[in-house]
């Protein structure tokens, strides 16, 4: 991932705008083979929903990869009001092929992320994610990531995710999964609803006119 050159970072804050980076699975998604779908799953017929042919579907079968992907409630409405604040990328410890599968469901005109997608290719250090893949964001970005550890150099651009655990292979520890509960997170006031208060609340404070300070060294971290 090339490096935000100086007239990057100075187009972003002329456009009033930061770094979202995201994570994919238990932050936007949740997947899971399909020979690990339980017996109450397939009674609820969640590999049939998968094969519908419905633009508003939030359930699909990542053909070729023998998956399920489950799209986290309010996602869509999520990534269309922060693309407005923020210039986005995904970044997952999965595979580069995985990786752009489910960026094609996340962002099926390529509005959002275009190339700006990161998995474990491209990570310079083993079990660790770093904004060394995008450097010179340091300062402008903010990380929606359900894992703490894999962030232990900039901890400060992480806010920690509510993990979202739809099928029951990804919560087997953890009781009864989403679906198998026949309910799932609410549009309205579930995690990624919640959170795009508190980017709107980060983005507003950066931008504050009333900072006697210059954009190019104001900083997203506490």
């Amino acid at each position: 991932m090339d490096r935000l050159s100086g007239s990057e970072v100075k187009n972003l804050l002329r456009e009033r705008k930061l770094v979202l980076i995201l994570d994919l699975d238990h932050t936007l998604i949740n997947s899971t083979r399909l020979h690990d779908i339980s017996a109450a799953e397939m009674d609820l017929g969640i590999q049939s929903a998968a094969s519908k042919n419905d633009p508003d579907r939030s359930l699909f079968t990542l053909q070729g990869m023998c998956m399920l992907t489950k799209l986290r409630p309010f996602v869509r409405k999520f990534l269309e009001e922060a693309s407005n604040m923020f210039e986005m990328y995904i970044y997952t410890m999965g595979f580069k092929a995985y990786a752009i599968e489910i960026a094609k469901l996340l962002d099926p005109g390529n509005v959002y992320f275009d190339s700006k997608v990161i998995s474990n290719s491209d990570c310079t250090q083993q079990h660790q994610k770093g904004l060394d893949v995008v450097p010179g964001a340091d300062s402008l970005a903010v990380v929606l990531d359900d894992t703490e550890y894999v962030w232990q150099k900039h901890k400060e651009n992480l806010i920690l995710m509510e993990r979202y655990h739809y099928f029951a292979a990804s919560c087997r520890h953890s009781g009864q999964s989403l679906s198998e509960l026949m309910q799932d997170e609410r549009e309205s006031d579930g995690a990624l609803a919640t959170i795009l208060d508190v980017l709107k609340r980060i983005h507003t404070i950066f931008f504050d006119l009333g900072v006697g300070t210059a954009l190019s060294s104001r900083d997203v971290r506490p």
